[in-house]
């Protein structure tokens, strides 16, 4: 395999090999990456935060003795072999990954996450975070792995994770794309369209209403559409660009530290749906914390207008159902159109079962055509806390749409639907013996209060 050379961002060069036939004849590993939004949504979260990189991470992992004489590589000088791992091998990502996952497995979420050579460390003050510091620096010395000087940025106030910058403020667009996108001019192919909106999807989040601005510009990549840049096109370019000069500043929510209510928006247009989600005081002070839209297909097209809207709500349900299942929220979307729920005989499909849990919607003060759910589902008893059922109604209605899957119930039938404390009584004394035999959660079980982030024991469970 012949051995290249690649120019570093810093100008710096890279060593890389051909490794294109050896990876042909190689068992790929499926090792999967973490979440990048969970990642900035943690890191966004936090007062205090801090980034490391290691210094050439492949070439700080070995490979194994016997396996050596694989990794042979052609230069002007000779062949060689390498002791580490090489650029360009396909299953080194994967190997890496799953090294940094060992070494925090621990700490993964509570106020480290590792993606690859990149180290993000968070915390809620100033005292934590130098603890936590010195916690990943000692893990990272007693593996012998070596970071980047020059890449080290402890307690940033301003962060670059994953192609967007994180501030005391929130999450912001990066400021390199957006320039791209209002620099860019009139497209003259199809794959230039494809770059283009590959360019604009990536800060979709940022942008209301997105498949408006792009649904014309989009069927130009069309299979047997002729491509003819039209008045509509540069006018939706228009638009991208002008919303690409502005974009706001998004707050990931925060029902830990945050007591304030969490508010989703949804809504539906002739064409598709658009939804975003926030957190603060009232509906209309709240900080946005993502958007989403997407355009109708030709059989979502047909659907009634309270179907549509209702589409909306589950769209947005589903987007954000990380953040949402098991949280009480209030859903805000348009209230005439959906009154029909509670008076239409005939619904179908996901219409029928997300009605069954709708109850009673009413009209803020203030909202003129919104509703507010206030999460006030059905339930088989008054003590049975509410906010269980918020966003479990999309896990009922993909469970129906499941192949060979029974069709699910309601809370207030005679099956049980999810308990109190989410465990039927039947696995719940599996899982009590789970904790004393389990070498991760035995320590735990035992002093539950010892443990950072400190556990508790609620009713027989941790």
């Amino acid at each position: 395999m012949p051995m290249m050379v690649i120019p570093k961002k810093d100008s710096r060069i890279r060593t890389v090999v051909d490794a294109r036939q050896r990876n042909d004849n190689t068992v790929k590993d499926v090792t999967p990456f973490p979440d990048q939004d969970v990642i900035r949504r943690d890191v966004a979260r936090a007062k205090y935060r801090s980034k490391i990189d290691q210094a050439d991470f492949f070439e700080q992992i070995r490979i194994i003795p016997e396996d050596v004489w694989k990794t042979a590589f052609a230069t002007p000088f000779g062949t060689f072999v390498s002791l580490v791992a090489q650029q360009g091998d396909c299953n080194v990502p994967s190997t890496a990954q799953q090294l940094m996952m060992y070494l925090f497995r621990l700490h993964i979420g509570s106020f480290v996450h590792a993606y690859l050579d990149d180290i993000f460390i968070f915390s809620d003050s100033i005292e934590e975070h130098e603890e936590h510091l010195g916690l990943v620096f000692a893990i990272l010395r007693a593996a012998e792995l070596y970071l980047s000087k020059d890449k080290m940025d402890l307690y940033s106030k301003s962060m670059v994770c994953f192609g967007h910058v994180i501030d005391e403020d929130g999450l912001h667009a990066d400021e390199d794309k957006l320039s791209k996108i209002i620099a860019w001019k009139e497209m003259k192919t199809v794959k230039e369209v494809q770059r283009f909106l590959g360019l604009v999807q990536y800060l979709a989040q940022f942008f209301p209403n997105l498949t408006n601005m792009t649904g014309p510009i989009s069927k130009l990549t069309q299979k047997g559409q002729p491509f003819e840049w039209r008045p509509l096109q540069t006018e939706c370019l228009s638009q991208l660009q002008r919303a690409a000069s502005k974009p706001p500043i998004l707050k990931p929510i925060d029902p830990v530290h945050n007591k304030e209510p969490i508010f989703v928006f949804s809504d539906a247009s002739t064409s598709g749906v658009g939804a975003l989600y926030g957190q603060g005081s009232s509906w209309q002070t709240m900080r946005p914390a993502g958007f989403h839209s997407r355009k109708f297909n030709s059989a979502q097209m047909n659907y009634r207008t309270h179907e549509q809207e209702l589409l909306a709500v589950l769209e947005a349900l589903m987007k954000w159902e990380d953040q949402l299942l098991g949280r009480k929220f209030i859903l805000i979307t348009d209230h005439r159109s959906l009154e029909y729920l509670q008076t239409q005989k005939n619904l179908s499909g996901p219409m029928y079962y997300l009605s069954r849990f709708w109850e009673d919607p009413t009209v803020p003060s203030n909202a003129h055509d919104f509703v507010n759910a206030d999460a006030r589902l059905s339930r088989d008893s008054e003590d049975e806390p509410p906010h269980l059922y918020n966003a479990a109604i999309i896990r009922n209605i993909r469970q129906r749409d499941a192949p060979g899957t029974a069709q699910p119930s309601p809370p207030n039938s005679n099956k049980t639907f999810i308990k109190p404390e989410g465990l039927t009584s039947d696995i719940g004394p599996a899982v009590q013996a789970g904790y004393s035999n389990d070498p991760f959660f035995q320590p735990i079980w035992n002093k539950p209060k010892d443990h950072k982030p400190t556990y508790t024991v609620s009713d027989g469970f941790l």
